[in-house]
């Protein structure tokens, strides 16, 4: 298990791939991912973005990020439900953009930090934080990051815990606060309800 106090989302890509995926040495990439996607970490979320997805198909040259994605299985299903854009993983787990790089290769993987993003500005269409944000060490830090690297009328996607408590692995416990007092000190609420992810949110940003 990854031991960064900043775990972005060390603990979906640890269980999903060392459980699910990693001893299944005999199976194709596609086949690894199809049982990992099917996991519960991952298939609330999936569902609370299935239509935004499905409505840019016939956008073009799309740039998309997944932030604190632990090994991309999430942006890879994104890609696949919405393919012909521009997809990029950050994790900062090196192991696990290594395991991304593998996996998914067209997924464009970085290790980096959520609260030093190394992209650049007005950059990206759409970046997504699932399950992720509650484990930074500087929630401020790493917002300023996201909403540096998003394009005019780009939208930030973040889901989260909602009102899980701090403990080992979450650093903040996040409430109807982190919508209306701190996301909305950087772009208009599009959207804000509950999330299809046990106990969790999603806010919509547009910037």
């Amino acid at each position: 298990m990854n031991t960064h106090k900043n775990m972005n989302a060390c603990v979906h890509w640890d269980y999903s791939y060392r459980h699910v995926g990693k001893d299944n040495t005999k199976k194709t990439n596609d086949e690894i991912f199809c049982m990992m996607e099917t996991h519960e970490f991952y298939l609330g979320d999936i569902r609370d973005l299935v239509p935004m997805f499905v409505k840019i198909r016939k956008d073009t040259n799309l740039k998309v990020a997944d932030v604190g994605g632990g090994i991309g299985a999430f942006a890879e299903r994104l890609r696949r439900i919405a393919p012909g854009h521009e997809y990029h993983l950050l994790d900062i787990s090196k192991e696990a953009v290594d395991i991304c790089k593998d996996l998914f290769p067209e997924i464009i993987a970085t290790c980096g930090d959520m609260e030093k993003l190394p992209y650049d500005s007005d950059g990206f269409d759409f970046i997504i934080s699932s399950q992720s944000i509650e484990h930074v060490t500087d929630i401020d830090k790493c917002l300023f990051e996201v909403f540096r690297c998003l394009k005019k009328n780009g939208l930030f996607v973040s889901i989260f815990p909602y009102k899980w408590p701090v403990d080992g692995d979450h650093n903040y416990s996040l409430d109807d606060d982190y919508v209306y007092k701190t996301l909305a000190k950087y772009g208009d609420i599009v959207e804000y309800k509950d999330s299809f992810q046990y106990r969790s949110k999603i806010a919509i940003i547009k910037k």
